[in-house]
């Protein structure tokens, strides 16, 4: 390795790692906003929020790269240009593709390592995630029952305790809501003054025991016999109420890989286009299924007449009787083949026509439905096994920006160049969104969607490139930089 590499390599490994760390701060922070309401109050360990962290930063390992090469590329050369080293190098006749070199590599480095996460990493990731956070929401929500907090964790319940005491049992100001609907119930709320909540020894049921309470209910209107008849609103004192919920619905147990095995996030490419041609010759099935539209009327009447018929002979003689029906002798009589008939044969005919007709409709709109559920689920697939490539590449492509925008603006640190990495990912994202909304609608083939990124900024890429290598300013960016920067001068100072 030469010096030149040397240097690039060294002035890139800090800010890559830094990047890449930042880039995972940020998708996980995501998760966590999200996913907070679910993990409140269940008791979880440290270890169960950390190994749910981890499975999630995994499963973003492939929209984490792009930015990381996106923001350390821009750093590195705006570095470098900022000390008018990139311009010594050229004086020195080293061109910009050779003092990339490295860059170059690395990005290639990060693409396969892209396709290795997405292949390897992220599908047992994803799944152990999934199983993770379906776990978690099923938990015993015996420690969830907050203070002054709807819980909504019990099947058919919503829950809500005024106050707690501290020996986590007895309970005040008790609320249900009870939102089974069993019978003929419009609603059914309990409210009781106090209470106690515990779960059984072996841990299979919990109990929640209420103490001077109320329960209304109020009955639905029915209307029998053309008559309505108002049921009336009760309101039922107790002194004492019992509910008992089954807690095996709440079982940390592991769920069953069944339920994600259909997830585009939990396959690699070779699963994924096992899944595109299970859905091809499902089509293929579907398509063999519809009958040609044009059928011979007079071979549909002699398949009803000669079912148990089987000789080409048999099935001659029983077309010759269909035949034999209809007066053909002077064809020269009759204006059209409908005056050839009598009224009761016409409306025989016409009745079994539309029969046919009928049923003939009702196959082809069953089976174009179903070619246009399978299209999509392919369409799906399609979308999936392309991006793991399309956002492999994407590094490449961030490379070029990135190294010509640093060469370009001359600023290095985590200033600029980081707001003008997140312009160009952020066109990458709604790019992203764009195509796969476009191929979730099929208004657009599933690889232009998955592709599209790269379609629309690689010309970028070349453009940046080029006038790069030609010393060549897109715009005076120390023009744009002075004016920012008394812009905020004149807004601290008003």
């Amino acid at each position: 390795m030469k010096i030149i590499d040397k240097y690039i390599a060294k002035s890139f490994l800090i800010p890559y790692i830094i990047s890449f760390l930042i880039a995972e701060f940020v998708l996980v922070m995501q998760f966590l906003w999200l996913n907070i309401d679910d993990m409140a109050g269940k008791g979880l360990s440290i270890i169960d929020i950390l190994e749910l962290i981890f499975y999630y930063a995994v499963v973003m390992i492939p929209m984490a790269v792009p930015i990381t090469i996106l923001i350390s590329s821009v750093m590195v050369f705006g570095n470098i240009s900022e000390k008018y080293e990139l311009s010594s190098m050229k004086s020195a006749g080293i061109s910009l593709f050779r003092v990339m070199r490295f860059g170059i590599i690395i990005a290639i480095t990060t693409f396969l390592f892209s396709l290795l996460a997405s292949n390897y990493l992220k599908p047992k990731a994803a799944y152990n995630y999934s199983s993770k956070l379906l776990s978690i929401r099923k938990k015993k929500p015996t420690i969830a029952l907050d203070e002054k907090v709807f819980n909504k964790d019990f099947n058919g319940y919503t829950i809500r305790i005024g106050k707690k005491s501290k020996n986590k049992k007895d309970i005040e100001d008790i609320k249900m809501y009870n939102h089974s609907k069993i019978g003929n119930q419009n609603f059914n709320i309990i409210s009781a003054r106090k209470g106690s909540m515990f779960s059984t020894e072996d841990e299979n049921f919990f109990v929640i025991q209420l103490e001077d309470g109320f329960q209304y209910q109020e009955q639905k209107k029915s209307d029998q016999a053309s008559k309505t008849y108002d049921y009336p609103f009760i309101r039922t004192e107790f002194r004492q109420w019992e509910k008992v919920f089954v807690l095996s619905e709440f079982s940390m147990k592991e769920a069953n890989s069944r339920l994600f095995q259909k997830k585009r996030d939990l396959m690699n490419s070779v699963q994924l286009m096992a899944q595109i041609d299970t859905s091809t010759k499902r089509i293929n099935r579907q398509l063999n299924r519809i009958d040609p539209l044009l059928v011979d009327y007079v071979e549909q009447a002699e398949k009803a007449s000669q079912k148990n018929a089987t000789s080409p002979r048999s099935k001659l003689r029983a077309k010759r009787k269909i035949i034999q029906q209809y007066d053909v002798s002077d064809l020269s009589k009759y204006e059209n083949f409908r005056s050839t008939l009598d009224s009761t044969k016409m409306a025989n005919l016409a009745s079994v026509a539309s029969g046919y007709v009928e049923t003939v409709k009702n196959r082809v709109t069953s089976v174009s439905a179903s070619i246009e559920s399978f299209s999509k689920t392919r369409y799906y697939y399609i979308l999936g096994l392309h991006q793991q490539f399309s956002w492999a590449f994407i590094c490449v492509v961030f490379l070029f920006i990135g190294s010509s925008m640093g060469s370009i603006i001359r600023k290095g640190g985590y200033g600029f160049p980081v707001l003008f990495a997140i312009l160009f990912f952020m066109s990458f994202i709604i790019l992203s969104i764009t195509g796969d909304k476009l191929s979730r609608s099929m208004t657009l083939d599933p690889i232009t969607a998955a592709w599209l990124p790269v379609i629309v900024l690689s010309p970028l890429a070349l453009f940046l490139t080029i006038k790069a290598m030609n010393d060549s300013k897109v715009m005076n960016f120390d023009t744009a930089f002075k004016f920012i920067k008394k812009l905020y001068s004149n807004e601290a100072d008003s």
